[in-house]
Order: structure tokens, then C-alpha cells, then sequence
């Protein structure tokens, strides 16, 4: 699914307020310059795509939308790579973006794997550090989003909150669902 930086924007804004974000929280966010048109055309967007929903004047994040970046079940090295494939962070932006408090660790990791580069950048008279992904992390992420397995998972994963929406007999759906996380331990 391609993301971009509006869309992180928003889906950003989502995530860190919990109760939904609406036009007065836009209006003070960094995404306050797109205007009217362009807001909506993109929140429409984003609801079509099932990343976020509208809710009592609210929008908020969907399960879809949180296992992009902020899903505990995805690696925190991998969500950091599918955010830098959105846009080059600084080590401190990028753990403010995925919500975390400190990501060091994980950028050693990834520059160790070859899957990321910290770059220094002089900017007037100061120094930044800028986080950026390379064509093995790149590489990685296709690889892992094209597997056979992780798409079966996905596919079991939707199921499986189907089946708990709509409990026609719980003995029964205790059952199915018991199948279903059966062969997804065996992926």
C-alpha cells in the first residue's frame, strides 16, 4: 500500500489522539496548509483505503491503519523501515512518529544490516542527523509484503476478526477460530 507524507501526517495525527482527531486538531497540526478541498479529498482517501474512519464528527485510526507504523505484532525495526519509506526522519522524529521513546537501538540494528543510513546534514549553523532507507531495507520490505505466508497471515487475520464481529454460536466460532490460529503457528 503506498503511503505518503500527507497521509503519514494524518494517520500520525490519528494515532496520537486516541479519542479521534477533527478539523480543529487538523487546523493545529502541521497539516493546517492543505486547505479545505485538499483535507477532504484525503481523509476521503484514507477512508476508502480503510485506514481511517469517521465516527460522531470524529476520524479515527483503524486496526489496518495502526499495523502500518504503530501495530505491536509488526517488528518495531520493520516499521521503522516502511516509515522511512516514506520519508528520511531524524532518530528523534522518527521515534515521535511510531510513538516510541527511544529507537537507537533499532537504528544500530538496521545500519549494521545494511537496511538504513544516518547521514549527517549541516543545516545553517547546525548539525542534523537524518535517518534514510537503502535499497537492501527497501529490498527487505518488498520481500517481506510479497512472501507467500504473510499473505495467508493477512488473510487469516481477517477472517478471524470476521468471525468475532459477527458470532452466529460462540462454541462454534471459538472452534473455527482455534483452526485458524492453528495453521497461522504453522506459517
Amino acid at each position: 500500500m503506498k503511503i505518503d507524507a500527507i497521509d503519514l501526517e494524518f494517520l500520525y495525527l490519528a494515532a496520537s489522539k486516541m479519542e479521534g482527531f477533527d478539523e480543529t486538531d487538523i487546523a493545529k497540526s502541521d497539516l493546517n496548509y492543505l486547505g479545505v478541498g485538499r483535507t477532504l479529498d484525503r481523509l476521503a482517501s484514507l477512508n476508502e483505503r480503510n485506514l481511517i474512519r469517521a465516527n460522531a464528527g470524529k476520524f479515527a485510526i483503524t486496526q489496518k491503519g495502526t499495523d502500518l507504523f504503530w501495530g505491536n505484532s509488526v517488528p518495531l525495526s520493520t516499521r521503522m523501515l516502511r516509515l522511512l519509506q516514506v520519508k528520511s526522519l531524524s532518530p528523534e522524529d522518527m521515534a515521535r512518529y511510531l510513538l516510541e521513546q527511544d529507537v537507537s537501538a533499532q537504528i544500530d540494528e538496521l545500519r549494521k544490516g545494511g537496511m538504513m543510513l544516518l547521514t549527517t546534514i549541516r543545516k545553517d549553523s547546525q548539525i542534523d542527523r537524518v535517518c534514510e532507507i537503502t535499497q537492501e531495507g527497501a529490498e527487505f520490505l518488498e520481500r517481506q509484503s510479497s512472501e507467500p505466508a504473510h499473505k495467508i497471515q493477512q488473510l487469516l487475520d481477517e477472517i478471524s476478526k470476521k468471525i468475532k464481529a459477527s458470532p452466529p454460536d460462540e462454541q462454534k466460532t471459538d472452534t473455527i477460530i482455534r483452526k485458524l490460529r492453528l495453521v497461522s503457528d504453522d506459517l
